[in-house]
């Protein structure tokens, strides 16, 4: 799950924010946003996704996470939270998710973040 979770987050920021924030420092906040919308109400998270287009990667990849248990998706955000923060700082050097071009290039850069944890 926790591979899905980055993956989300990571898309999310490629497909909102404009290419000078696609970073990992706004990974960090919407991942902290999504940590208090999960402590809160989860409807609000579905408002975010709904947004999106139906088969974007970030609704494909919500669907799956939808269900599963609310504590196990609490707990993979706070790894993930950790996870990119570490990544980040040992990887000062990617400070802009500018190069990811392709679907490829997301799940390289999101196995190099678990796998540096």
């Amino acid at each position: 799950m926790l591979n899905k979770v980055v993956k989300l987050i990571i898309y999310y920021i490629i497909s909102v924010n404009n290419e000078k924030d696609q970073n990992f420092e706004e990974c960090l906040n919407f991942t902290q946003l999504l940590i208090n919308i999960a402590n809160d109400d989860m409807s609000k998270f579905d408002n975010i996704i709904n947004n999106v287009p139906e088969e974007h990667p970030i609704k494909v990849i919500y669907k799956d996470i939808k269900n599963y248990p609310i504590e196990n998706y609490k707990q993979s955000l706070i790894d993930a939270k950790q996870c990119i923060e570490k990544y980040s700082k040992d990887n000062s050097h990617m400070d802009s998710f500018s190069k990811l071009q392709e679907n490829k290039d997301v799940d390289n850069l999101v196995d190099d973040i678990i796998d540096n944890k």
